[in-house]
């Protein structure tokens, strides 16, 4: 075992925490390229079909800051292990489940082992980098993510097609193993917190029902004439919240401690964070329905029409972090911000005999665009965090890329089949269906603008003390 003294070198400790970031996106982008497949396969809807993501995302988002508090307790090194280990358990299940409630489950089960390692992941990697390398080491996670979304789509979509939708599942099996033995030798233990601080579990249990009854809520609103269950579970995921927000504010050690967020850096960045998740994943989640349903392409022609994304993505990615260090991130994730704005807004007149090539540049477009902003914006949030709150606020990145990623999913499917039926609900042709397709992209267009806005009031990083919110505004306690 390493001693906690020792330093390994940036590239091997971003190569082993990387491979837990590698297997997430990997299995994020796979499952989405054979959705439909699944859905075929257990004979439901799209509607249906759509919780095998969700569940993921929801489950993960609700452990997240859990999961990254006891890593400040306990060392971000151990969960970060425990994390592969119960990943591997969950893939293997996917892989045999019989029925959709099951695979359902057992994503669940993923969800906790990847919370596990997102959340402590990149603690680790601050933890045992400066701000004279940070930058690259984030860029170089970006490189990470982008290959995995490279090779995700004609993975998935090839070994779906040729080996079946669970295959898909069985490849994260033996890359957990490989993971947990390469973090074991190569990364050391990272410093922990004192054991005597009692953790959150009622905070947690009220913020991941309050997340949970919301996200099921929402994604019910389409029905609330004939279910009106969904108004009941929204209404009572705000009691939540207001039961929440004061058991936070006198707890000894909250789970979301809320005096991190008076750092405009932290604060407006996870804000940024999420409203550019949700925009790109309007993308990735409905762009592969319209290659499939109205252009009548395999999973894996699919796979390989959107490979412009994730390409654009590693080759911006490490630049992007390299530009980090020594430009305000204010600046470069802004821009980001503007790119992907214009790459959805490009989207509007999308229709049933769009070009190729079109498609391609777009979907290029959204990748670059949003390589140039995550970088910065993460070495910009861990940057200004305290060591000892690495994994907390590793969470909360987490956090808002997983809210991100579930509102895009929600409101961009709900927003599409509200469309198809105010449109045309009883005859869905390929031109009605690629004309929701483009409203629904011009919506979150202006989200992503909006984000510039907050982008542009973090402050600059090239200060020595933080501008921060007035305590009165954002309350609570360490």
């Amino acid at each position: 075992m390493r001693s906690t003294d020792y330093t390994p070198p940036m590239p091997l400790l971003v190569g082993s925490t990387g491979i837990a970031i590698f297997m997430g996106v990997l299995d994020g982008s796979v499952v989405n390229i054979s959705l439909v497949t699944i859905a075929r396969f257990f004979d439901v809807s799209m509607q249906e079909v759509r919780w095998i993501s969700l569940a993921y995302l929801v489950a993960i988002t609700a452990f997240l800051v859990f999961a990254g508090k006891l890593g400040d307790r306990y060392g971000n090194k151990l969960i970060f292990q425990s994390g592969f280990l119960i990943f591997g358990l969950g893939s293997l299940l996917c892989a045999l489940a019989w029925t959709l409630p099951l695979l359902v489950a057992a994503r669940i089960i993923q969800a906790v082992g990847a919370a596990a390692t997102t959340a402590n992941g990149i603690a680790l990697i601050t933890h045992f980098t400066t701000t004279e390398n940070r930058g690259r080491a984030i860029g170089l996670n970006s490189l990470i993510v982008a290959i995995a979304l490279s090779i995700g789509p004609f993975v998935g979509g090839f070994m779906t097609e040729y080996f079946g939708w669970q295959s898909i599942f069985l490849i994260n099996v033996p890359l957990s193993i490989v993971g947990f033995i390469c973090v074991q030798r190569i990364v050391p233990s990272s410093q922990q917190a004192p054991l005597i601080v009692s953790l959150d579990i009622l905070g947690t249990l009220l913020f991941g029902s309050a997340l949970s009854s919301f996200i099921i809520g929402l994604t019910m609103l389409r029905n609330a004439v004939t279910t009106p269950m969904a108004p009941i579970l929204i209404f009572f995921s705000l009691v939540l919240v207001a039961l929440f927000i004061p058991w936070e504010q006198h707890h000894q050690n909250p789970i979301l401690d809320f005096s991190i967020l008076t750092d405009r850096r932290i604060l407006f960045g996870l804000v940024c964070a999420t409203i550019a998740y949700t925009s790109l994943n309007s993308i990735s989640f409905l762009v592969p329905f319209y290659y499939q349903d109205i252009r009548d392409l395999s999973p894996t022609e699919t796979g390989f029409m959107i490979l412009a994304m994730p390409i654009c993505m590693s080759l911006i990615g490490p630049l992007a972090g390299y530009l980090s260090e020594k430009h305000n991130a204010r600046i470069l994730s802004s821009v980001g911000l503007i790119g992907l704005s214009l790459a959805c807004l490009s989207l509007v007149t999308l229709s049933p005999s769009t070009s190729f090539i079109f498609l391609i540049i777009v979907a290029g477009s959204a990748g670059g665009a949003m390589a140039l902003f995550t970088s910065p914006n993460s070495n910009s949030i861990m940057s200004a965090t305290p060591k000892e709150k690495l994994g907390l606020v590793g969470g909360f990145i987490g956090l808002a890329r997983n809210i991100g990623f579930t509102i895009g999913i929600t409101l961009s499917s709900s927003m599409f089949i509200l469309l198809i039926d105010y449109k045309n609900p009883t005859d869905i042709a390929n031109h009605v269906y690629a004309e929701a397709l483009g409203l629904t992209f011009f919506f979150f267009g202006c989200i992503a603008l909006l984000g510039v806005f907050f982008s542009a009031i973090r402050g600059s990083d090239r200060i020595k003390e933080t501008k921060t919110i007035p305590s009165s505004i954002v309350k609570g306690r360490c």
